[in-house]
């Protein structure tokens, strides 16, 4: 199964693109139904066949649902997206409740954390093994089976790799590289994630100390002096299974700025995102949080000067925009 995010195209070229993918199935569905139709009007007519008849004209009545779920099926993501952003809908009530339940375990162990060394390492390789028993477990049920699954052999080989490539801590080194670009060795390193806050996604670890931000997925060290502006956002991913669009999921972010004019982007989940962002503020100095489009041309002009400038807040939102 390849999953493909169109990044290089704009926003019209992507939704042609769509478009014309969802028509396609859906024009070839139609046809299908009236070629099952018509198969079903030879078994009543040449073969005076009641059931053969009524056998096809099933089938077209699956390919005529799936060609009316094809044509409506970007209105219907857009619906599902619009409804995911009005506060009155309920799925956006129904996934608030999930998202403060998520947020509230992440918030319970945020504190609770070993080592950057022992998350980056030890504990990635611990998961890759994981991974790599339960791949050869597969392997070996499906050899006695008598089936050969050749992504299960590629992942018999490269899970272990990855495992024994993970102690040696190729990314951790690099992390340590971006901690000393701010004077801090590996021992003030360790020192300053001890006391973060920390919240594990998967092998990786986003963290908020009172000197850094780090990010071990991005293998970004930020310092905490340096942030001036932070804010979620998320990009619509559009996905396709074999050349076809499938559909869209969103994917969020934090988008934070440093008084040098940079931005970096932070993948997160959703209901991390806003716990970063209280995280930030607290520690920060004078931190501005949420989104505008003066807020964007204000740090675009004066990055430096940011921190200061008087801002209007009535149109700030506090809200994940789109990227």
């Amino acid at each position: 199964m390849k999953y493909r995010y169109i990044e290089y195209m704009e926003k019209d070229e992507i939704e042609k693109k769509r478009r014309k993918s969802t028509t396609k199935s859906g024009v070839f569905a139609i046809i299908i139904s009236l070629f099952c139709i018509s198969l079903g009007l030879v078994f009543l007519i040449a073969l005076k066949s009641w059931g053969g008849m009524l056998f096809m004209f099933i089938f077209a009545s699956i390919f005529i649902a799936s060609g009316i779920y094809f044509f409506n099926q970007i209105k219907r993501d857009e619906k599902r997206s619009h409804s995911l952003d009005d506060p009155n809908s309920r799925s956006y009530k129904k996934r608030q409740r999930y998202l403060t339940k998520k947020r509230n375990k992440y918030i319970s162990k945020a504190e609770k954390h070993g080592s950057l060394k022992s998350i980056m390492c030890r504990r990635a390789a611990l998961i890759n093994c994981f991974f790599t028993l339960i791949s050869w477990f597969i392997t070996l049920l499906t050899l006695a089976l008598g089936w050969i699954v050749f992504i299960f052999l590629i992942l018999d080989i490269t899970l272990p790799i990855a495992a024994i490539l993970s102690l040696f801590g190729k990314r951790y080194k690099i992390l340590m590289h971006e901690y000393e670009k701010y004077g801090a060795d590996r021992s003030k390193a360790e020192s300053y994630f001890s006391e973060s806050r920390a919240y594990m996604i998967s092998n990786d670890v986003i963290a908020v100390s009172s000197r850094f931000f780090t990010a071990s997925a991005e293998l970004i060290v930020l310092p905490i002096e340096n942030i001036v502006w932070i804010y979620s956002a998320y990009d619509n991913i559009y996905i396709y299974k074999r050349g076809r669009y499938s559909h869209m999921e969103r994917k969020h972010c934090l988008i934070i700025g440093l008084s040098d004019g940079r931005r970096f982007k932070i993948n997160c989940p959703e209901e991390l995102c806003s716990i970063l962002i209280e995280d930030v503020i607290n520690v920060g100095i004078s931190v501005t949080a949420g989104y505008s489009d003066e807020l964007l041309k204000l740090f675009y002009t004066s990055p430096d000067k940011f921190r200061n400038a008087i801002k209007t807040e009535t149109n700030i939102s506090m809200k994940p925009i789109p990227n």
